[in-house]
């Protein structure tokens, strides 16, 4: 995930892989919401091998935010569609990350 999302600020004036990093990194961000419950169950134990996950996670988060940022500036509609829900979901994988550091 973290080199499909490197690859966006190589390639950044494609706007089909663009699209393709949204979309599915919408839904790989989606199956570790639903996973939090079990990676905070395990964080004593696993804790430097969850920390290494999230850490990966949150890189390509970061770039997911900036091809966000970027399809709002420029108003391709194939980003613009898909900007909503990704948002709504790392916004909510934030939230589970801090609840399980508190």
């Amino acid at each position: 995930f973290k080199k499909l999302t490197h690859l966006c600020k190589i390639f950044h004036k494609k706007t089909e892989l663009l699209a393709s990093t949204l979309k599915f990194g919408k839904g790989l961000v989606e199956t570790y919401v639903k996973h939090m419950p079990f990676l905070e169950q395990h964080f004593g134990e696993f804790r430097p091998n969850v920390i290494q996950m999230i850490k990966n996670i949150q890189q390509g988060t970061r770039i997911m935010q900036m091809i966000c940022t970027h399809g709002k500036k420029t108003k391709l509609s194939n980003l613009v569609s898909m900007i909503p829900g990704s948002k709504r979901v790392m916004e909510t994988f934030i939230y589970q990350i801090k609840k399980i550091f508190k």
